[in-house]
This record gives structure tokens, sequence and C-alpha cells, in this order.
């Protein structure tokens, strides 16, 4: 069983940034280009498949029908720099009806200055499958000048259902590039969640999540906590093809400093299907500017489609009580905050919601108590 104490301290810091814990079902980790961890728990070796994208396309060819099937390698300038030179990524493969109970991890790591890590990650969960992953995405604290280039290709087959959480914590000077595409078949269900909550210097981001089987479900939720002169666009896009499919956009974005946040989301209803989309933003900061930005496109007269929008700031009242509480204007502000983007949201196992929750702590600089 994969222990963090086993692990070095330089990376067992680095993965506590984004969450990850003691113990998981399989763990894999990747430094620049190194492969630094790749385990599976004995319990789920029957069951599960974690390693390298190099070898698994080495020691499981069947997997190349899916590789480069949803992202296209000539895409974009980014498809291609992948294309052209693969640093590494890991393979998922959740065997036919495997019911995983402890999460599985991964974390994509930068030890260099000046390097650009370029990643293409492969997710198979077949069917009548249940799992959890938890993905982080950073790098070591001395490391500047960082870009992030990360591919992503997730299968679900029928009756399979995947709760994946990818938890971004990089430096302010760091470029941020993922490109993510699901495709889920029928009775699948699919919940996707991002968490943000370091200055980064510019994140552009736009998972597109197919329902294609009938009576698929997506929901997609994020947390963000845009800091200083952030530069973030991020959003999320769902093709309602199957059937009676189903999907929810849900973000919450927390605006300070001088950045700059742009919200996306997109429902596509081309069958008889229903999705709703919310976005909240608080603005902490006169600087600070949210956009949302919510999209809805019918193309079936029995497609129900909706939307929700609130971007604002903390209401005084609110402040003013707590302070009646004996909590000072700081303290206040951030049990507001933490109560607005509490992992609660996220509907996560209690383990990783403790994790994340530890994360807001040390960000939002709350003591316990204020952790809701």
């Amino acid at each position: 069983m994969y222990e963090l104490q086993d692990v070095n301290k330089k990376i067992k810091k680095s993965l506590k940034k984004v969450g990850i814990g003691n113990k998981s079902s399989g763990s894999y980790v990747l430094d620049n280009e190194n492969i630094f961890l790749n385990l599976i728990n004995e319990r789920y070796k029957k069951k599960l498949v974690i390693t390298d994208i190099r070898e698994g396309l080495k020691k499981y060819p069947w997997i190349k029908k899916y590789f480069w099937k949803l992202i296209e390698k000539n895409e974009n300038n980014l498809t291609k720099k992948i294309n052209n030179d693969l640093n590494g990524g890991y393979f998922i493969w959740i065997k036919k009806d495997a019911k995983i109970n402890l999460p599985i991890s991964s974390c994509l790591l930068i030890s260099s200055d000046n390097y650009e890590q370029k990643v293409h990650n492969l997710i198979i969960a077949e069917e009548g499958s249940e799992a959890k992953i938890l993905t982080g995405c950073t790098e070591h604290n001395y490391v500047n000048n960082a870009k992030h280039i990360g591919l992503t290709e997730i299968f679900l087959e029928k009756n399979a259902k995947l709760n994946f959480t990818m938890v971004h914590s990089w430096k302010e000077d760091t470029i941020v590039r993922p490109i993510t595409r699901v495709e889920l078949k029928e009775k699948s269900e699919f919940v996707n969640n991002y968490v943000c909550l370091t200055k980064v210097k510019d994140i552009k981001m736009n998972p597109k999540i197919i329902c294609k089987g009938k009576n698929s479900k997506a929901i997609s939720n994020s947390i963000i906590l845009s800091k200083k002169d952030s530069s973030i666009d991020i959003g999320t896009t769902i093709d309602l093809m199957g059937e009676n499919s189903n999907g929810e956009i849900k973000s919450r974005v927390v605006g300070s400093g001088s950045s700059k946040t742009i919200v996306r989301g997109r429902l596509n209803g081309k069958n008889k299907c229903k999705g709703h989309m919310e976005c909240n933003g608080i603005l902490i900061s006169k600087d600070a500017s949210i956009h949302a930005i919510p999209e809805l496109d019918a193309k079936n007269n029995k497609a129900e489609l909706s939307h929700e929008a609130s971007v604002g700031k903390i209401n005084q009242k609110e402040i003013d009580y707590l302070m009646t509480r004996g909590l000072s204007k700081e303290n206040a502000t951030n049990l507001i905050i933490s109560g607005f983007i509490n992992a609660n949201f996220l509907k996560l196992p209690k383990k990783i919601e403790k994790m994340i929750s530890l994360v807001f702590k040390k960000h939002l600089n709350l003591t316990e108590k204020h952790i809701i």
C-alpha cells in the first residue's frame, strides 16, 4: 500500500499542496518526465491498472484505439507539441464491475526552472465500474517560469461511475493549458471537480463532456480563489446527445487583488435532455473582475436548459454580525469566503474533502475552527 511517509520530504511537501494524503488504491507521480512513484494497492491489483502512458501503450496495444480519439493530434499548437514530444502522463484502467473504495491518486510535478511539461493522460472506466480519482498538478517551491500542457481523454462505458477531482496549486509565474475531453456511454455518470486556490500567471481551460449514451449524466463543479494579478479563463461544455441525458455546471469564484477571471459554461441540448448551470462570484477587491458567460444551445424541442449567475461583494451586514460575535474583520471575511467555497459543494468523499479543506485553510489563513 502506498504510504505518504515512504515518500521523500520534497515530494511529500508538494503532494500536500494539492491535497493528496496518506493512502490510495493506486498512485502515480510524474516529476518533470521521470516516473517517481507508480504503485497499486495489493487489494486492487485485479481491479485496477495505473501506469505511465508510455508504458501503457507498449504493454496494452488495444488502448491505441482510445488514444487521440477525443482530441485531434493537429487540433492546435498545444496538441502538436505533445504529439511530437510527450513527457509522460498516466494511464488509468478501471476494470469491469470494479468498485474502488480508496481514491486513485496522481500528481504531475515540475521540478526545473523554465520547464515546459507536456503530458497526455488516458482514463478508461469499464462497464459497471465505480471509482474516485484525485489528481494534483503543481511544482516545487523553488521552480520559476514553468509551463504545463496537459491533455486528458476519459471514457466511461455503460453504467460506469467516475468522480474526477483536479486540484491546481501553481506559482505566480506559471502558465497552464489543460485540454480535457470525456465520453459517456449509456447510464454512465461523471462528476468533474476543479479546484484552484493559488495565484497563477495564466490558466486557460474548457473541458468538454459528451453525454453520448442514453440516460447518461455529467456534473461539473469549479472552485476558484483568484489572487493578485492572476488571469484565469475556465469553462465547461456539456454536449447532451443521448436521450434523457442530464448535465449540470456549477462554479464558485472569489476574486481578489487585481485578478481577472472569466467563467464560461455551455450546454448543448441535442436530444430530449435536461441541463442547468450556475455561476456565483464574490469580489473582495475593487480591482478584481469576474466575467460570467453562460450559454444555452437547444437543437431539440424536448431539451430543457436553464442558467443563473450572480456576482457581487460580501454583504456588509454579514461581516458586521460576525464582528459582534468577536471576530476581526479579516477573520469574519475569511469565514464567509470559506463557507462560500466549502468543499461540501463538491460532494467528495470525507477523506478527500478534509484534505482539500486543509488546503483552503492554508490559502485563506484560517484557523481550524473557521473551516465550515
